[in-house]
């Protein structure tokens, strides 16, 4: 599904498609095709900064820390 929704995803490193993957499994693929971090890889973003930046984004639920 990640390569579906982010194609040039098919060329990023391994670790930084294990990240999407791993992303995408965790919050869902609406999430990922809803998001900033998607629409700026397709944009062509920098994918080492831009999953760098948006990750942490989402590690916070109700504002606090997950566990």
């Amino acid at each position: 599904m990640v390569h579906q929704a982010i194609p040039a995803a098919r060329r990023y490193s391994p670790q930084q498609q294990a990240a999407l993957i791993s992303f995408t499994y965790n919050v869902g693929v609406g999430a990922l095709q809803g998001s900033t971090l998607r629409r700026r890889l397709l944009a062509g973003d920098d994918p080492q900064q831009v999953i760098a930046e948006e990750l942490p984004r989402w590690s916070r639920g109700d504002a606090r820390p997950c566990r």
